[in-house]
């Protein structure tokens, strides 16, 4: 079968080995070459893969439109790692909560990416 991904797989398929803020480092500036955000977009969706690609060849990533994970949301969920950090967590168990939204969009700051 198909599902979502989880957030984590989400974060280590857009990071692509990086550990910075962004996957080609923290500066907000970088991010108009990456992402469809307020600065860039004209505040309206593009094409897919008119902006790089990150190391793993995945495109937009980052802005554009948020992307849905498998994980719900629990405003509590990552505390629990505070000592001991999660290798690959599933994320909150409810069915009920909403999804995880990812990547940022067309309309939000860098912030959001």
């Amino acid at each position: 079968g198909y599902r979502l991904p989880s957030e984590a797989e989400w974060e280590f398929a857009c990071r692509a080995g990086s550990i910075t803020r962004y996957w080609a480092g923290d500066d907000d500036g970088d991010l108009v070459q990456l992402a469809w955000f307020s600065t860039n977009s004209g505040v309206r969706t593009h094409a897919k893969n008119e902006l790089q690609a990150n190391p793993f060849g995945l495109y937009d990533m980052l802005g554009n439109t948020w992307e849905w994970v498998h994980d719900r949301w629990d405003l509590n969920y990552y505390s629990q790692f505070r000592e001991e950090p999660a290798l690959d967590p599933t994320g909150h168990s409810s069915t009920t909560a909403p999804h995880v939204l990812r990547g940022g969009s067309f309309d939000g700051g860098a912030p959001l990416c």
